[in-house]
């Protein structure tokens, strides 16, 4: 393993996302921590030899080759995705963002930041049910108070950990755009997409 390499595994495998890279013809250059423990794959057998096709299987790649496409046309992508977890052990939801790697005017690669959404989506899941009991209550001020009384302090605490998980997020992807730019200086790497 390169200097390089070992220095930017060091510096991005604490962090909770998910960061790859992926070159032009879509095989893996780099991966963190995070992101091998997400598919369940070692650094041997995934770095320098797996497609993303591989990684991902025929129906999620496909679903996400019209954004695999924009970014290898240098335009920054975001996206949400349902994954099923390995060992088929449910779903969870995740957030990607797609950053070309633009050289010399041509996309080389792209990079990969992935965010696990799950606790989110679960939220925002139990507050639609929420609002769909409290349609389908009868308009008595007293049911609709009580229902609204018991939510808010059931989402008080969830709410302060969304805000936190938000800021958490902004702040790591200002933090990867730092890095990223340490490893391919001189605007190589386009952040129109955190901003």
């Amino acid at each position: 393993m390169s200097e390089r390499s070992t220095s930017a595994n060091q510096t991005t495998n604490p962090i909770k996302p998910m960061l790859a890279y992926w070159d032009k013809y879509l095989i893996c250059r780099f991966a963190n921590d995070a992101y091998l423990h997400w598919f369940g794959k070692h650094r041997r057998d995934m770095v320098n030899k797996i497609t993303l096709s591989e990684l991902l299987g025929l129906e999620i790649f496909n679903s996400n080759l019209p954004y695999i496409e924009g970014v290898l046309k240098g335009k920054p992508q975001t996206f949400e995705r349902k994954i099923p977890v390995l060992l088929g052990k449910g779903k969870r939801y995740s957030r990607a963002i797609y950053f070309p790697h633009i050289a010399d005017g041509d996309v080389k690669g792209f990079f990969v930041h992935v965010c696990d959404i799950s606790e989110m989506k679960l939220l925002e899941q139990e507050l639609t049910a929420s609002y769909q009991t409290i349609n389908r209550e009868d308009n008595s001020g007293i049911k609709f108070s009580n229902i609204v009384d018991h939510n808010l302090r059931s989402y008080a605490d969830t709410i302060e950990i969304v805000k936190d998980m938000f800021n958490h997020v902004a702040s790591e992807s200002s933090a990867m755009m730092d890095f990223l730019e340490m490893i391919f200086p001189m605007g190589s790497v386009q952040s129109s997409a955190i901003d």
